[in-house]
C-alpha cells in the first residue's frame, strides 16, 4: 500500500504545483514497485538516474567511501527532473538499511499520462498575461495560451527548447516564466534576471524575430515556463486588425 505520506511527498514537489488532488492518486498508481533488501544498492555514486525515485517504505543509507553518513526515511521523492528528460547523476551511493519499498516513475509513462494535466496546471497557475500585453484584446491572450507548452529547467541548466533563444539565432519563440528566475548571461556574466511573471521575447507578438547573443540559464532550484511558438500567431496578427493593441485602454 501507498500511504498519505507518499502522496504528500509528491504534492510538495515544486514541479507539481497546481495539479488537482486526484492527479496525485493516479500518479502513485503508475509508479513501478520493487523490493530492496538490507545492503542492496539502490543507486551507485556517479550512476545516471533516468526515472523519478520514491522511497515508499523503509530506510535507505547515504554512503561515502562505503560507510553510511546519513539516512533517508520514507517517504521521499528524488530525481524528479528525470521526468522532464534531464537524468540526474547520483552524488552518493544509496543502499537499503532495512527492507525497502522502492518505486520508479519513468519519464515515458509520465509524458504519456500527465502532459495535458501539466499544461492545464500551468495555465491555471498563470491567471493573466503579463502587463506588457494589457493593451491587447483578451482573445490574443487565449490564443497564446492555447499555443503554449510547459518547459521545466533545473538549476545550472541552459534553456533548450527547439533551440529557442540559443546563441546567435533568430527565433519566433516567446517564453513566460511562471515560477522561478532565469539569468541572462553574456560571456558567462549575468547581465539581467527575469523573475516569475516576466516574458522573454515578446517582440515576436508584433512579428519581429528575436536575435540575442546572450544565453538563458536557470538561476533557481526549479524554473517553470510556458513556451509559445509565435510563427502562426504573428501571421494571424498581420491579417486581423481586431487583435492589434487598443490604445485608448
Amino acid at each position: 500500500p501507498t500511504g498519505v505520506g507518499a502522496k504528500q511527498s509528491l504534492v510538495d514537489v515544486p514541479m507539481f504545483r497546481g495539479y488537482p488532488d486526484e492527479t496525485f492518486d493516479r500518479m502513485l498508481h503508475y509508479f513501478e514497485k520493487s523490493i530492496m533488501f538490507p545492503a542492496q544498492v539502490v543507486v551507485n555514486i556517479g550512476e545516471s538516474i533516468g526515472s523519478c525515485v520514491m522511497v515508499n517504505a523503509g530506510r535507505v543509507a547515504v554512503q561515502a567511501s562505503g560507510s553510511a553518513v546519513s539516512t533517508i526515511q520514507h517517504p521521499v521523492v528524488f530525481a524528479v527532473e528525470s521526468l522532464c528528460g534531464y537524468p540526474t547523476t547520483a552524488g552518493a551511493t544509496l543502499a537499503a538499511q532495512t527492507c525497502c519499498d522502492i518505486r520508479l516513475l519513468h519519464p515515458q509513462v509520465f509524458e504519456w499520462h500527465f502532459t495535458e494535466e501539466r499544461i492545464d496546471a500551468l495555465q491555471r497557475h498563470t491567471n493573466r498575461m503579463p502587463p506588457c500585453f494589457n493593451l491587447y484584446p483578451e482573445e490574443l491572450g487565449r490564443m497564446m495560451m492555447a499555443a503554449a507548452r510547459p518547459t521545466v529547467m533545473f538549476k545550472g541548466q541552459a534553456l533548450k527548447c527547439h533551440e529557442a533563444f540559443s546563441e546567435e539565432r533568430d527565433t519566433p519563440w516567446m517564453a513566460m516564466i511562471t515560477h522561478g528566475c532565469v539569468a541572462r548571461k553574456l560571456h558567462d556574466v549575468v547581465v539581467y534576471k527575469y523573475e516569475a511573471g516576466r516574458t522573454i521575447g515578446e517582440a515576436v507578438v508584433l512579428g519581429f524575430a528575436v536575435s540575442d547573443v546572450a544565453k538563458l540559464h536557470c538561476a533557481s532550484l526549479c524554473v517553470e515556463m510556458l513556451m509559445m511558438d509565435m510563427s502562426d500567431l504573428a501571421s494571424c496578427l498581420a491579417e486581423r486588425e481586431d487583435l492589434h493593441p487598443v490604445m485608448d485602454r
